[in-house]
């Protein structure tokens, strides 16, 4: 599945966010080592997120990395 299939396939109920966020957890823990492109490990911030109902938006549902970029956001 490619990165852009996820949105559609959440959208219709094929995927629930927290499969698609298992999956992410999962590619990021494989590649990361190598690309060495993520800092913040905390998957069960990531997995409680991932339980609560959704907001409205166009990626509601689908992970994704933020770069923090010396910036807070809400949780971490």
């Amino acid at each position: 599945m490619t990165d852009w299939d996820w949105r559609n396939l959440c959208g219709r109920k094929k995927f629930l966010p927290v499969e698609l966020c298992e999956e992410a957890i999962s590619r990021v823990e494989r590649l990361n080592p190598i690309l060495n492109a993520g800092g913040n490990s905390d998957v069960r911030y990531r997995r409680d997120a991932a339980r609560k109902p959704l907001s409205e938006g166009p990626f509601a549902g689908v992970p994704f990395l933020l770069k923090d970029l010396i910036s807070a956001y809400a949780g971490v």
